[in-house]
């Protein structure tokens, strides 16, 4: 994912440490004029929506999807209280879409944490 950057304690545009989520290690950067930031951090991820900033710990992801399949610029969280989030994904490198590694990641994340 070329719009990964890995977050530096340095970077004044990072939160460093989210008492919700835990240290920053990157964050994911939307190309485009809205540029949305997905931030990563040790325990989850966040990002703004509508203004509203979405923070959901890996702990509370049951299912994660593609709304419209390989082609999705977003990827659908289902939360363990049912509820569901869009998460804005929408770089490529080509034919490859960030969306499908970042379902790569966030299934493997979830998937450690239930063994």
């Amino acid at each position: 994912m070329a719009n990964y950057r890995k977050s530096q304690e340095k970077d004044e545009n990072s939160e460093g440490v989210n008492e919700h989520l835990g240290q920053a290690i990157g964050s994911y950067h939307n190309p485009g004029p809205t540029g949305e930031v997905v931030k990563v951090y040790c325990n989850g991820i966040s990002w703004k929506a509508d203004d509203n900033l979405v923070k959901v710990r890996f702990a509370e992801l049951t299912k994660i999807e593609v709304p419209i399949g390989k082609e999705s610029e977003a990827l659908l969280l289902t939360l363990n209280d049912g509820q569901r989030l869009v998460m804005p994904v929408k770089g490529r490198r080509c034919r490859f879409l960030d969306s499908m590694e970042m379902l790569r990641f966030l299934n493997r994340v979830v998937g450690d944490l239930q063994k």
